[in-house]
């Protein structure tokens, strides 16, 4: 078992976990189609802008088909941990091909902006940051920071915690009776709480998710010299935040 401290390991995301990556995000992430439409509708810039946006956490690209949708000029650089899972995005964003550069970095090393030169409107990350390592918050967030323009944006979503153990086990207790209706929808299984521990308590483990609480990540986008924070939308533990720089 990985320590959740240590944040994500990017090798877990090898070909089986890619290939599943949107089954598995449809069964376990409630109102995810909402989140990235939130995400995307609080980006304040003009739509005919050609913003210079950064995205941490490519994933297969659904959150940077609806900004690219929104503003069609944007110079796009996305950061992923994955080869294989920028192989599948650029294969789902390739019509926007002259527009967009992916490296392959971790953002859990401290260098993992070398040779980064530009300067942000928009950074933005859905479902990424809760593998953030305990240790590299405070950087973390005070690099987003660094990179971005004047009054420039950082939105981002993710996994949360609640801020109490008793209020957390209650998350976990809906999120579970979520997990096996969605597991029957989806795959036509039903799973007991010990099937949902075999599967995805293992899975979890593995990846390295680390949430922190809501009041942790308003915390830091304080301390990382946002003029603005904001906690804009929450449903059980996911969240997305708001930085004005």
């Amino acid at each position: 078992m990985r320590k959740p401290s240590l944040g994500g390991n990017p090798k877990v995301w090898s070909n089986e976990e890619v290939t599943q990556y949107d089954m598995m995000q449809s069964i376990v992430i409630p109102k995810k189609d909402e989140m990235l439409d939130i995400i995307t509708s609080m980006i304040p810039f003009d739509e005919n802008k050609a913003l210079k946006v950064m995205e941490i956490g490519v994933g297969l690209g659904a959150l940077t088909e609806r900004i690219f949708n929104r503003f069609p000029e944007s110079d796009f650089l996305g950061i992923d941990g994955s080869a294989q899972m920028i192989a599948n995005a650029q294969e789902r964003l390739k019509k926007f091909s002259g527009k967009i550069k992916i490296l392959e970095r971790n953002f859990n090393k401290p260098l993992w902006l070398n040779g980064v030169n530009d300067k942000f409107d928009l950074v933005c990350s859905s479902l990424t940051l809760h593998y953030l390592s305990t240790r590299r918050r405070r950087e973390f967030f005070k690099e987003i920071f660094k990179v971005l323009k004047k009054k420039g944006t950082f939105i981002y979503s993710c996994a949360v915690k609640a801020n109490s153990q008793s209020i957390q086990k209650i998350f976990v207790k809906i999120h579970r009776k979520y997990l096996r209706d969605q597991i029957l929808k989806v795959m036509g299984k039903k799973f007991t709480d010990e099937d949902l521990d075999r599967v995805f308590k293992k899975r979890r483990d593995k990846m390295g998710i680390n949430p922190a609480t809501t009041v942790d990540h308003l915390d830091l986008l304080k301390k990382a010299g946002f003029s603005k924070v904001e906690f804009i939308w929450k449903h059980r533990h996911y969240a997305i935040f708001m930085g004005v720089k």
